[in-house]
């Protein structure tokens, strides 16, 4: 065999080999999670993913509702538990799931930085995040009694980050989020939720897929980081 036709059967066999990788992650991952998850990092770094693996799909349920795994109603799930909990359902933790009210830097210019839930009083609130998010938050309103304050109500999380960042008003949200974003202040320290924590989820019928397992280290890799990144690990 000559050099040339060495150089030839390497690139074939070179060829051969990432096509073989390709078709092994082939395929559609449903990841479970909530609307300000999906439409802030995750959306930034599925670019990356694509990149990386064009024949992955991804399908996005961005309800926030607790799907079940096992039943096949998603593959993958990033949510707030104190476990894994159901049974076949494995997973990675991230990291603790602590929550405090932030505003923007442009309020912050026009008016004071609440420091402490007492000095929340005379501040206009961003409301709602969703039914679940809401019974927590609205609580909390009303255990500091300023539930009044509230001057508008969003209907998903994403809604929450979008009245903070216009500077309506101060609101709630995940650390995870808002320490990330530029244009936020954290107003106070959180209170720390030692039970809860964000978990990466999937389950045992799926995770020895090459897609699935594709996508849980990609995601695993990118959270962690991040949540290092901001001391919340």
């Amino acid at each position: 065999m000559t050099q040339a036709d060495s150089a030839r059967s390497a690139a074939l066999a070179f060829e051969e080999a990432a096509a073989a990788i390709q078709r092994g992650t082939a395929g559609t991952v449903r990841v479970t999670t909530t609307d300000l998850f999906a439409h802030t990092f995750l959306a930034q770094w599925l670019v990356d993913l694509h990149d990386s693996h064009p024949d992955v799909r991804i399908e996005f349920d961005e309800s926030g509702a607790v799907r079940d795994l096992g039943a096949g109603d998603a593959d993958i799930a990033i949510r707030s538990t104190a476990s894994e909990a159901a049974a076949g359902v494995v997973g990675r933790r991230i990291c603790r799931d602590e929550w405090t009210f932030y505003c923007s830097r442009g309020y912050a210019e026009k008016h004071t930085v609440p420091r402490n839930r007492e000095q929340l009083h005379g501040h206009p609130l961003i409301g709602g995040g969703g039914t679940m998010t809401w019974e927590a938050y609205g609580a909390i309103l009303r255990e500091i009694g300023i539930a009044e304050q509230v001057v508008i109500q969003q209907a998903t999380m994403g809604g929450l980050l979008s009245g903070i960042r216009s500077g309506l008003g101060v609101g709630v949200l995940p650390c995870l989020i808002g320490d990330g974003e530029e244009d936020l202040i954290r107003c106070m320290p959180p209170r720390r939720e030692e039970k809860r924590h964000i978990w990466l989820l999937t389950h045992d019928r799926v995770k020895h897929s090459p897609a699935v397992r594709t996508v849980v280290d990609f995601l695993y890799k990118r959270l962690a980081a991040r949540a290092r990144e901001l001391g919340l690990d």
